[in-house]
């Protein structure tokens, strides 16, 4: 009986650890499932994060290169890695063979439209970069403000999910995000 539970207790944490892995390739139950909770992270749902991520699949159809996008890499902020890049790999077809640790590098130029002009110096995004342009990007896509999540949720759920992923205090070196984005299975 101690065997069993020592076994249990070892298997448990692997297989919740697993179920957040993004599924490679997606199956079409997977698409459905992310198409389905689109906008919905740690709990929560953000119709304007919704918004983010369907501008995200048009502005990036045909290209493998999502984090060249800046919708996209605002989407993965509110929506989690997982849920986000399986989407663009069930509905783009040049993504559909590329794991999420393959997809390419965070553009610079979309890290310093957050960071700001001394990302050429390698500055970290700050918490004030970070809100600024994200209801920026809102902005950009045309979501009515009515329609803005709370900067409690922005800050407290997104940004620091980041953080605490990183484990980078209170700032995010680009290093960091690009591997958030491409190896934290957030979902």
């Amino acid at each position: 009986m101690k065997f069993a539970t020592l076994l249990l207790a070892a298997v448990l944490p692997l297989a919740a650890s697993a179920a957040s892995v993004a599924p490679f390739p997606p199956t079409p139950g997977d698409c459905v499932a992310a198409l389905k909770y689109a906008g919905t992270y740690r709990g929560g749902y953000s119709g304007a994060c919704k918004n983010l991520v369907f501008q995200c699949m048009k502005d990036s159809n045909g290209t493998e290169y999502i984090w060249h996008k800046t919708s996209c890499v605002a989407a993965a902020t509110c929506d989690g890695t997982v849920n986000l890049v399986t989407i663009a790999q069930c509905q783009n077809p040049a993504m559909k063979n590329v794991p999420m640790t393959q997809v390419p590098p965070l553009s610079t130029n979309v890290y310093a439209n957050i960071a700001g002009s001394c990302a050429s110096s390698g500055c970290p995004i700050t918490w004030t970069r970070y809100v600024n342009w994200f209801y920026g990007e809102l902005s950009n896509i045309g979501t009515p403000q009515g329609q803005y999540p709370d900067v409690n949720v922005v800050r407290n759920v997104w940004w620091q999910s980041i953080l605490d992923w990183t484990k980078t205090g209170n700032s995010l070196p680009y290093k960091n995000f690009d591997d958030w984005l491409h190896y934290s299975n957030s979902s």
